[in-house]
């Protein structure tokens, strides 16, 4: 009997051991997992945390000029010059490098017309205007708002021989309408603006909308006679409250304009006047 009995209790206690054992393994399993899910979720958020940051210096360092990122980058205001003085009713008239025995105006090119303007600015001939008429047409496609608050104008002096002065329009000086006049000899250069009723203002502040133009009409001259200038300008504006410039150009190069006619020069009209 007592051997039995030692037999059962010792068979009992083996049972109880495994048990046990089993329960130790089965909490350790537990702790396993636990610790594997914890690790995997600080990986998960160590990553998400990355991608924010680098997001957010990607947003700080991006230019503000190329929102929206989906879109590409936003289109540049443009600026479309018309610089026909013929066009605008104002006396035409043009320094001239060629001997005044040299000029033959183009058969059908009557005075004042477009095609007399073409030939006496063609690069045979290349005339230099005394005095510009220049109109200037600005649109924006832009979503944000654009304000035009001023022009400013860089300028050099041309070492360029006028013999001849040609005659191609006779009319009246004009008015500046909603512009400005700029004489590019001075130092600094002299600048009036102008509203819509051509009366001087202190400033320019025109606004244009997105698919909007404004008109912007410009009277350059020189003051001294015989000399000849090439100028570019910048219009100063103002883009969702951020300060910008739009280049000025002649087709993409500077502008010329001549003063008044030297006394020792000769004078050429175009044979409708004579």
């Amino acid at each position: 009997m007592s051997a039995l009995r030692f037999k059962l209790l010792r068979t009992c206690r083996d049972r109880g051991n495994r048990m046990r054992n089993a329960r130790r393994a089965t909490r350790e399993m537990h702790a396993e997992r636990s610790k594997g899910k914890s690790l995997r979720i600080a990986e998960v958020l160590g990553t998400l945390v990355a991608v924010l940051t680098v997001a957010s210096l990607a947003v700080a360092l991006w230019p503000s000029g190329v929102w929206p990122r989906q879109e590409g980058e936003l289109p540049s205001p443009k600026v479309k010059v018309e610089s026909n003085i013929i066009a605008s009713g104002v006396e035409t008239r043009y320094y001239v490098s060629r001997p005044i025995d040299q000029l033959t105006a183009p058969v059908g090119a009557e005075a004042c017309s477009e095609e007399l303007g073409d030939w006496l600015e063609s690069d045979s001939i290349r005339g230099v205007p005394i005095g510009d008429h220049i109109r200037a047409y600005l649109t924006s496609e832009r979503p944000e708002s654009m304000v035009i608050t001023g022009i400013n104008v860089k300028a050099r002096k041309l070492d360029l021989p006028a013999r001849t002065v040609a005659t191609a329009c006779e009319g009246g000086n004009g008015i500046v309408v909603r512009g400005a006049s700029i004489v590019v000899d001075k130092i600094p250069f002299e600048l009036q603006f102008y509203d819509e009723d051509a009366k001087e203002i202190d400033s320019l502040r025109i606004n244009i909308g997105k698919g909007d133009a404004a008109e912007i009409n410009l009277v350059v001259t020189v003051s001294t006679p015989g000399s000849v200038y090439e100028w570019t300008g910048e219009f100063e504006v103002l883009i969702g409250g951020e300060e910008a410039s739009i280049p000025l150009r002649d087709g993409g190069k500077p502008f010329r304009v001549a003063g008044p006619p030297s006394r020792e020069a000769k004078t050429w009209v175009h044979p409708d006047y004579r």
